[in-house]
Formats: structure tokens, C-alpha cells, sequence
């Protein structure tokens, strides 16, 4: 886990010792971990150039530890604006996309390439799907938000396994929720299984499967279940583009993260937070999450539950406060004079209010 951070064994052992020791010299750290003097010395200059140690002013010649909040909270900071441009990259795109879809649908009864194709009812919808995975010679990439799985589940399996066998490269990308719905997780392993790529990601694109970057199979407006399948290349493009953005943010769902350990937080639940600070609906998140508003407004009642909010207003104040959103940093602890180590000033808290 250390090693994101470029601390490797013989700097991790030597910090560990520091934090029990309080201060050490390079005897110290030789004669305790084994190492040669060297090789402690080595591990302390790499140590205080990563900022994780400082020498004593009247006694360089001991070392004592440095706060790691100090020293890589620039690097996760970093690292949190990263994320959140890569989020509004996506749905910049996902906008772009739909706006591309809207004009297609609306284009002028002679220009090419022919109409779509319009497949309704269940068994329609799943019978186009299956004929156009088995034709498949490359790709078969997919994103299976909440309302789209149980149409998934009915897809035969047979088609896909065949496609998977001819050497396919066949990716599924589900939202988070994927785990609490038994069915669908069992999917997604037998996916997995067949030789399949699957991952889960907390802000999804729409409903969609592209085959062979030519092929786009959508979902469309009606009150049975429709599909709008569509022969264009540069749409197949486009929503590949959409689907890579999200698919590098994503990750194995076999790996799933664990619950952030200083907030509680699950992953579904810190995009939750990040969507409706920006002041997004209830039903826009869900869209973007790729569950229903239900579990939307259930997941915001069980965060609102831990911070002990009683209003929305009040959640947003108290998360931003704890540091969950907002620029409002954590308290550090104290540190002594000896670890020379300047500190920055403090941001204002900057409560966030999220509109249901």
C-alpha cells in the first residue's frame, strides 16, 4: 500500500521505528532492523527528502518523525483535483454525446447513413443483442447502469461465451450497486468466469453496448422495454470515447475498495456526496451513479443518519466540516519545534447545501 507513496520496505520498517522510538540515529536503525550503516543512513536522507523526517537542530545527528498529513497532503490534494477533472471530463463528453444522439435522431429524412432500428418488447431487444454479440469480430463493450440489469439477465449466455471463445474482448462496466443485488453480482462473476473483463465505477455513462466500435445498441423512449440500434461509426466513436473515460476510473469488481477508514464512506457514497455539492438533483445523481433515485435517497438518509443531520443544509456543513467535501481540512495534530516543519495556513469550511 506504501509503495504509491515511493516509500519502500527499508523506509517503511525505518519510519515504523522512528514512531515507536520517538527519535533514533543510523547506529540505532542498523542495530535494531539489521540493517548496515549504510544502509540506515540511506533509509533516513530518503525519509527526510520524502518529508516524513527531520533532523533534531541541536542534534542532527538524531532523527525524529514528521506528521505524513504534512508532508503528502499537497500529493493527495493533488490527486483529489485530478479525480475531479476527470469528472467533469466525463460529463462533458456525456454531454456532447447525448447532444450528438439528439441530432441524429433529428436529422433530415435524406442524409445518410439509413434510419435505425427500433426493437421492442424484451424479446426483441434480447434477441437483437444476442445476434449482434455472436456477429462480433473485436469488441463488445457495455454499460449496465441498475435499470438495464434485469434485461441484461435475460440475454442467453450462449452467444457471449461464443463471442468470448473467438477471442472477443468483451467489457462490462457496472455501478457500485451492483453488489447489493445478488443476481446481477452473479452475472457480473459468471462474466468474469466465461473470460470477461468487469468493473465497477461510481459515475456512469448512459445505458449503452458498441460492437466492433460500429454498432450502438441504446435504449429508447416507450413504456415497454426499446432499443434503438444504430450503424454509425463516428456515434460508435463518440460513446467509445465516453466509455473509456469512465472504464479508467473504474475498477475491478473483484476489488472492490474498501470503506474510506476516516470517514465511513463508500465509494458510491463519496460520488453521492461530490454529485449533489455541486448541486445536482436527486434524480440527476442517480443517473450518473447509475441506480435508481430510491437508493439515491436512501443512501443521502444513512449518510445525513452518521453525521447526525437533520436537513440537507445541515449535512452539507457537518460533511465539509469533517473534510468529506468542501475545502475544510482536518485539524492536524501538534507538532514539536523540532520537526521544523512549516505549516500552512487553514481554509475557510465552505458548506455545500444539496437540493433533493
Amino acid at each position: 500500500m506504501w509503495e504509491v507513496l515511493g516509500l519502500d520496505r527499508q523506509m517503511r520498517e525505518t519510519y515504523r521505528m522512528l514512531l515507536r522510538e520517538q527519535e533514533c540515529t543510523a547506529a540505532d536503525v542498523s542495530d535494531r532492523l539489521g540493517l548496515s550503516w549504510n544502509q540506515a543512513e540511506d533509509a533516513l536522507d530518503r525519509l527526510a527528502a520524502a518529508g516524513l523526517a527531520v533532523a533534531v537542530p541541536d542534534a542532527p545527528h538524531r532523527i525524529v518523525p514528521v506528521d505524513p498529513q504534512r508532508s503528502f497532503g499537497p500529493l493527495l490534494a493533488r490527486r483529489q483535483a485530478e479525480v475531479a477533472a476527470r469528472q467533469q471530463e466525463l460529463a462533458r463528453t456525456q454531454e456532447a454525446v447525448l447532444t450528438l444522439v439528439a441530432a441524429f435522431s433529428t436529422r433530415e429524412p435524406h442524409s445518410p447513413p439509413a434510419p435505425p432500428r427500433f426493437c421492442t418488447g424484451v424479446a426483441e431487444v434480447c434477441e437483437q443483442i444476442e445476434a449482434l454479440v455472436l456477429a462480433a469480430q473485436a469488441t463488445v463493450v457495455t454499460v449496465l447502469p441498475s435499470p438495464a440489469w434485469d434485461l441484461a439477465l435475460t440475454v442467453r449466455s450462449d452467444p457471449v461465451e461464443q463471442a468470448i471463445d473467438r477471442g472477443v474482448a468483451v467489457r462490462v462496466l457496472y455501478p457500485d450497486a451492483v453488489r447489493s443485488d445478488p443476481a446481477a453480482l452473479g452475472q457480473a462473476k459468471w462474466l468474469l468466469a466465461a473470460g470477461g473483463v468487469v468493473r465497477v465505477g461510481g459515475a456512469l455513462p448512459p445505458t449503452m453496448i458498441i460492437i466492433d466500435g460500429r454498432v450502438v445498441i441504446v435504449p429508447a423512449d416507450g413504456e415497454v422495454p426499446t432499443a434503438l440500434v444504430v450503424y454509425n461509426r463516428p456515434l460508435a466513436r463518440a460513446l467509445a470515447t465516453l466509455f473509456d473515460v469512465a472504464w479508467q476510473d473504474a475498477y475491478p469488481v473483484q476489488a472492490a475498495p474498501a470503506p474510506d477508514p476516516s470517514t465511513g464512506l463508500s465509494n458510491a457514497e463519496r460520488c453521492l456526496l461530490r454529485l449533489l455539492g455541486k448541486g445536482m438533483t436527486d434524480a440527476s445523481a442517480a443517473r450518473q451513479l447509475g441506480v435508481s433515485l430510491r437508493t439515491v435517497r436512501r443512501m443521502m438518509a444513512e449518510i445525513m443518519a452518521r453525521l447526525g443531520a437533520r436537513s440537507r443544509f445541515e449535512a452539507g456543513i457537518r460533511a465539509a466540516e469533517r473534510g468529506w467535501i468542501g475545502s475544510a481540512p482536518r485539524p492536524l495534530p501538534h507538532q514539536p519545534a523540532a520537526h521544523a516543519v512549516s505549516s500552512r495556513p487553514r481554509q475557510a469550511v465552505t458548506p455545500v447545501i444539496m437540493s433533493s
